[in-house]
């Protein structure tokens, strides 16, 4: 990037510009990603060297361009704005938070870019990004397999919605290894929220029930909040560590004090939040602030189950059972919806 920018001027100024508007509206892509997503458009490979030395290459040879530059940036600028359209639009994606990996947009901005004025497969797209999370298709050598992804869509000879096609054939079918027929079992809503593609479609499906804020009065929707989100423990942590009914509950499951803390810690008692609400509800016990600050449709859209009893520490393994079922069963519509 050092070697690009000063033959390009204005680009710095351009991508931080850019970053602050996508930033503004939810969307935390870095400076990799843009520079990656340019060099994917001009290049059809993911490694921004290729980049750097193809405009050093037309510098030496005087046939660098400021109007080509422009344009190229301008290309790219508009794949990554249709991309990030279509997965606001379909998937209600309003924000990167959420996103485990964010290298699994490249492909859709190249496919973007390259379809030019024709149609989308805007369905195939929001597949081929949720089951390349699925699969965390780009969490280890990611250029490598960036390369190897886009050959899919830049072979000579090849329609780039086809390439397409047999690229999200193969993502699935890699994906299956770990999902069978893409299918969400109720324990694999399980684990650490860290790095946690769980927690990416448990916030979709939420977000398709028009989730909101708790509290009774002028609650806004998860996407009208605009600052961060929190993972919102609907048993509270600190209540799980003190209350009897919950210790003893932890006594009779025989549970050691570091599998207890990461039962509560887990990802079936995580909702979304807004930073101030998360913190006015503290500790307080689940069956007095579900009872005062929601509504049974706010449950509903979080996926708090409506049986009370199961708001009692000693029923917190149903807890989290019912609630591993109900979102399971909404992520796989939502995947079926897909295809």
């Amino acid at each position: 990037m050092a070697t690009i920018i000063p033959y390009w001027k204005g680009l710095s100024r351009e991508l931080r510009d850019y970053r602050k508007e996508l930033r503004d509206h939810g969307y935390d892509l870095d400076l990799t990603f843009l520079m990656r997503s340019i060099t994917v458009v001009e290049c059809n490979v993911p490694q921004i060297k290729k980049l750097a030395d193809k405009i050093k290459k037309e510098v030496e040879d005087g046939t660098l361009s400021k109007v080509k530059l422009n344009r190229l940036w301008s290309e790219t600028r508009t794949a990554i704005g249709s991309v990030i359209n279509s997965l606001r639009k379909n998937l209600l994606l309003d924000r990167t938070q959420f996103v485990v990996s964010k290298n699994a947009l490249v492909p859709l901005v190249y496919y973007a870019a390259k379809s030019g004025k024709k149609p989308l497969d805007k369905k195939a797209m929001m597949k081929l990004f949720l089951v390349s999370q699925l699969g965390e298709r780009y969490g280890g050598a990611q250029e490598t397999v960036l390369r190897r992804d886009l050959r899919y869509m830049s072979a000579p000879n090849t329609p780039v919605k086809q390439g397409f096609r047999k690229l999200l054939d193969v993502v699935v079918g890699d994906t299956k290894q770990y999902y069978r027929a893409l299918k969400i079992r109720p324990d694999d809503i399980y684990g650490v929220s860290s790095k946690n593609v769980m927690v990416l479609l448990m916030y979709l499906v939420s977000r398709k029930r028009d989730a909101s804020d708790f509290g009774l009065h002028d609650s806004l929707k998860l996407n009208q909040i605009q600052e961060p989100l929190q993972l919102h423990h609907i048993f509270p942590y600190d209540f799980m560590m003190k209350d009897d009914e919950a210790l003893r509950y932890r006594k009779e499951q025989d549970l050691s004090l570091p599998d207890y803390r990461a039962e509560v810690n887990d990802i079936a008692n995580l909702t979304f939040l807004s930073q101030g609400k998360n913190a006015s509800i503290g500790s307080q016990s689940p069956w007095q602030y579900l009872e005062n600050e929601t509504t049974s449709e706010m449950r509903l859209a979080h996926f708090i189950p409506e049986d009370k009893d199961l708001w009692k520490p000693e029923n917190y393994n149903g807890f989290l059972e019912q609630r591993r079922l109900d979102l399971s069963a909404a992520i796989n519509s939502l995947m079926r919806s897909l295809n």
